[in-house]
């Protein structure tokens, strides 16, 4: 069976793998079918294209984009998008925004703790100066020694309602949506279960929403019942996926894929795309 995962991050934005080694695990573990969405940007999924077939990978274009709404992080999952003008711009105005909150964020540290971190740190752990996210700032926080583990860092000083989280100013995801969609891609709503404010999903799901991320590593039993119902009722395709960053953590969710095949069917009836 075809085991599937439509959610994975590379070093082109906040994960640790290379796209592929990505690309080269991933088929180790039985994968055929795939995306790398990384962070507003589309770097890992272009490195990754022209070499996926040497892995027997299917590998579907995917960018996972920021969004605000409510004081909350919304991200919407993009699949099959053009690089229409108007997307790339996008794209490049909310990397600009990741670092100017890193900046923010590591004055916090420094006022509220004394923790001494620097913008050139996070630049050598991410390979970049301006796709910069909260795991390179929890590995500059290990490696200086002011945190025990990365979970410590997000659980007690950078994770959502800590001291120094910053949130990022971001498009609304209706903005956002409206953009994917007019690059010809699907918006997909990412880990809805994560929004913790009461109706937010059928507040996306009117803004034009596609799809519901359903199948999510941390969706429990009734989560995926839950949103199984509100994709069906709405009209909405399903997808599924690990949300991969190759933190030690994320390693055991490889060997038991939890995406049913219909939801890459879906995905590929709503572009178009002739299923194999």
């Amino acid at each position: 069976m075809d085991k599937i995962d439509l959610h994975i991050h590379t070093t082109a934005s906040d994960g640790k793998l290379s796209p592929e080694e990505v690309l080269k695990l991933f088929s180790s573990k039985g994968y055929h079918t795939i995306s790398i969405t990384d962070h507003d940007n589309l770097g890992g999924w272009k490195i990754a294209a022209p070499i996926a077939e040497n892995y027997g990978i299917d590998l579907i274009p995917g960018v996972e984009v920021s969004t605000q709404y409510r004081n909350l992080d919304v991200h919407i999952l993009a699949y099959y998008m053009k690089e229409t003008e108007e997307l790339i711009e996008m794209l490049n105005e909310t990397r600009l925004a990741r670092a100017n909150r890193a900046e923010i964020i590591l004055d916090k540290l420094w006022h509220l703790w004394g923790f001494e971190l620097e913008m050139t740190q996070l630049e050598e752990i991410s390979g970049s100066d301006d796709i910069i996210g909260r795991p390179h700032i929890a590995q500059a926080m290990l490696d200086k020694g002011y945190c025990n583990s990365l979970q410590e860092a997000f659980d007690c000083y950078i994770g959502d309602d800590c001291p120094a989280f910053h949130s990022k100013l971001s498009r609304s995801p209706q903005e956002v949506i409206g953009i994917i969609r007019r690059a010809g891609g699907i918006p997909v709503l990412a880990h809805p279960g994560l929004l913790r404010k009461g109706g937010i999903v059928r507040e996306i799901i009117a803004m034009g929403i596609q799809g519901l991320e359903v199948y999510y590593k941390k969706h429990s039993k009734e989560q995926i019942d839950h949103y199984l119902n509100i994709a069906g009722n709405n009209h909405l395709i399903r997808t599924g996926g690990s949300d991969f960053h190759g933190f030690q953590k994320d390693f055991r969710f490889l060997d038991k894929s939890r995406v049913p095949q219909f939801c890459v069917r879906e995905l590929k009836e709503l572009k178009g795309i002739a299923n194999d």
